[in-house]
């Protein structure tokens, strides 16, 4: 299968940030993960949005845009999947935080945590 645009929903939206959900039924993550798989949605996604992916499989992954540029949108996973390709440079956790606070802001504006 391929990008479905009615499985991309948007969950919150506060100061230029959106995080988005994700729901393929015939897509694994595998899938989703590779190049130009979110490229039809261009006009949506912006550099750093967040999106909960689940697949065909109902597993569960955080990903974020880290590039929109041309028509092309390239994401990555937002949080490490295994020790193996974990990245614990103070940079890149610091981004992680980052992520996570502006994730958490955007739950809180949308009034689904408390604040």
């Amino acid at each position: 299968m391929a990008y479905n645009s009615q499985d991309l929903s948007v969950l919150a939206y506060a100061n230029g940030f959106t995080l988005w959900h994700y729901k393929s039924t015939g897509d694994a993550l595998s899938a989703i993960m590779a190049a130009n798989y979110f490229d039809s949605a261009t006009d949506m996604l912006r550099v750093g949005d967040s999106i909960t992916v689940q697949d065909s499989s109902n597993d569960i992954a955080i990903i974020r845009v880290s590039a929109n540029s041309g028509g092309a949108v390239t994401v990555v996973y937002a949080t490490p999947q295994s020790a193996a390709n974990a990245d614990t440079s103070s940079a890149d956790l610091a981004t992680l935080e980052t992520e996570v606070n502006e994730i958490k802001a955007a739950l809180r504006s949308a009034r689904i945590i408390a604040t």
